[in-house]
């Protein structure tokens, strides 16, 4: 059983290998609401991988964006909750 930091960098990692298993992709988006612990393990874990982790709110994410240089993924956002939804 794991917790939600540890949970969030397993993600992370699981969402680079199966996105870009060559591991061209160098960043990964975290929301910014998401528990601070939450974001401190994603982003302790993302530095020996190489990964860049970007935290911001999630009306910043481009999902219209073929750039293949980035990666952009959100992490906990509650069930039924909308991205303008405060936490």
């Amino acid at each position: 059983m794991l917790d939600e930091s540890t949970s969030a960098a397993e993600a992370m990692t699981m969402a680079r290998a199966i996105v870009s298993p060559d591991g061209a992709k160098k960043s990964f988006f975290v929301a910014d609401d998401c528990h601070p612990q939450t974001i401190a393990v994603v982003v302790a874990r993302a530095e020996p991988l190489g990964i860049s982790v970007k935290v911001g709110p999630t009306s910043q994410i481009d999902l219209s964006s073929n750039d293949s240089s980035e990666s952009y993924c959100n992490t906990r956002r509650p069930m039924g909750a909308s991205s303008t939804t405060p936490m």
